[in-house]
Formats: C-alpha cells, sequence, structure tokens
C-alpha cells in the first residue's frame, strides 16, 4: 500500500492508512467525548445497582458542656425560714457520648427495576456512540488520506507535463 509522509513539528511522519485510521479512531476528539461518556455511563450503572445492597450508615457524636446549665428550683425540702427560697441544680453531665447504626435493604421496588433496566440501556447506547464516534473519525480520515494521495498524484502528474509542453 501507499504510505502518505508530511512534516509534524519538524519532522516527517510517514503513515499507511490504517495507521492513519487508527490514530484518528484513538486521538478524534469525538472519540475521546465518547469514551468518556462510555465510562461515565458505566460508572452511572454502578451507581443505579449499588441502590439495590444495603446501605449501612453510622453516626457518632460527642459534646463537651463546658458550662452545664444550672436551674433554680424552689426549695421545698427545708422547713427553716433563714433558708434560700430557690437552690441550684444541675441534670446533666459535662461530657455526653451517642452512637447509632442503621443497616436498610431495599426488598422491592418497581422503579428500582426499571432504573437497572434504563442504566443498561443507557450504557449499551454509549457504547454504541463510541463505536459510530471510532468508525466516523475513520472514514474522515480514510477521505482525507485518498484527499492528499489524489493531490499528491495529481502534483506529480503537471510536474511530468510540464516538460511536454515545453517542447
Amino acid at each position: 500500500g501507499q504510505a502518505l509522509r508530511c512534516k509534524v513539528q519538524a519532522r516527517d511522519v510517514s503513515l499507511s492508512l490504517q495507521q492513519a485510521m487508527d490514530l484518528a479512531a484513538k486521538q478524534s476528539y469525538n472519540v475521546r467525548s465518547s469514551e468518556l461518556e462510555a465510562q461515565k455511563s458505566v460508572e452511572r450503572s454502578k451507581e443505579v445497582t449499588a441502590i439495590g445492597f444495603p446501605q449501612l450508615n453510622g453516626q457518632v457524636a460527642m459534646n463537651n458542656y463546658i458550662d452545664v446549665p444550672t436551674q433554680l428550683i424552689p426549695n421545698f425540702f427545708s422547713t427553716d425560714a433563714n433558708a434560700p427560697k430557690y437552690f441550684p441544680a444541675q441534670f446533666g453531665v459535662p461530657w455526653n457520648m451517642t452512637a447509632g447504626l442503621t443497616l436498610t435493604q431495599l426488598l422491592f421496588d418497581g422503579s428500582y427495576l426499571v432504573g437497572l433496566r434504563a442504566a443498561k440501556e443507557l450504557k449499551t447506547q454509549s457504547t454504541e456512540d463510541l463505536q459510530k464516534a471510532q468508525a466516523d473519525a475513520r472514514n474522515q480520515t480514510a477521505k482525507a488520506y485518498f484527499g492528499v494521495l489524489a493531490a499528491e498524484e495529481g502534483s506529480r502528474l503537471v510536474a511530468e507535463g510540464i516538460p511536454l509542453l515545453e517542447k
């Protein structure tokens, strides 16, 4: 087969048609965008699938009451007239810690099943879009490649014809 030669950043590059198409299928912006979309749909599919797995949630809280609230309570314990009318009382502790753990499991939800199906279809669609973008890049590259080869051949023929015209 023929190879296309061109200068890229001051160096010669020679690519066959297959090499040019393979390079385009990897480097095209549309292909890269489709690859990212395909990867995103795979991750989204995993995310939707994970909704049906058991969910374990936990929490821990620790509080330090620097100044435990004090309330004044009527002094109904003492019968002495000189005793204070109210006495201070603190209800609580300076340190408090709580913890909780919750386990949930989705038993049946029709919308979950629909979501799984939709995620699968999205994954399939994005894979097909990627394949289409790669095929488009290959086709565009082949058209451009053959256009350059035709231009080179035309240039060669013109160069051969000039001496004949001069005679």
